[in-house]
């Protein structure tokens, strides 16, 4: 949904639920110009929000933790109060009570060293660490994500942080699995 710039702009959004209960809903932005805020309205009762900003073809979420959302039809607007071009992909309702969803984290095979990642899964916006363990005389070139949006998009893990020498890396769990292929280099080879 594209948002617009019209501070007035609007999403309106029903969601017909059997049973009452506080839930933890999200609404998931991009907006590459600047940071901004937005007004998320649930059965009445208002909230603003602070967006950040975003790369270009980067997805967001803000989260509203314990709405009460009642039984029978529950309205949610999402208004642009900032007036920024703000596109809305995604609301995502959950049990306040649920754990947050994890997501798989696999470390392909490579040839000449191995990347050891110090958690299985992880929910999104944890902060995973990967282990870089290279055979004598060959480094790590770089670390290419191979699967779901991350892949269509050709991304690779910045390696900015190996120069000094440190062995470990960090990267945020985004909202998907991730599947990583290291890449080992000769650093001998001209």
């Amino acid at each position: 949904m594209d948002m617009g710039t019209n501070k007035s702009g609007s999403l309106r959004h029903q969601l017909k639920l059997k049973e009452a209960g506080a839930y933890r809903v999200q609404v998931r932005y991009m907006c590459s110009s600047k940071a901004g805020k937005m007004r998320i309205t649930a059965n009445g009762k208002s909230t603003t929000v602070n967006t950040e900003k975003t790369e270009d073809n980067e997805w967001k979420k803000v989260t509203l933790e314990d709405v009460a959302l009642k039984a029978g039809t529950n309205n949610l607007i999402v208004t642009n109060v900032g007036g920024l071009p703000i596109f809305i992909d995604q609301i995502i309702y959950q049990p306040a009570d649920l754990e947050p969803e994890k997501f798989l984290i696999t470390i392909r095979k490579a040839s000449y060293g191995s990347i050891t990642p110090n958690v299985t899964e992880a929910a999104e916006g944890e902060e995973v660490t990967l282990t870089i363990k290279a055979t004598e005389g060959y480094g790590l070139k770089e670390l290419q994500v191979v699967n779901g949006v991350n892949f269509t998009m050709k991304m690779i893990m910045s390696l900015e942080t190996l120069d000094n020498g440190n062995t470990t890396l960090t990267f945020i769990m985004p909202d998907d699995n991730v599947t990583i292929q290291p890449v080992f280099y000769d650093m001998a080879a001209v």
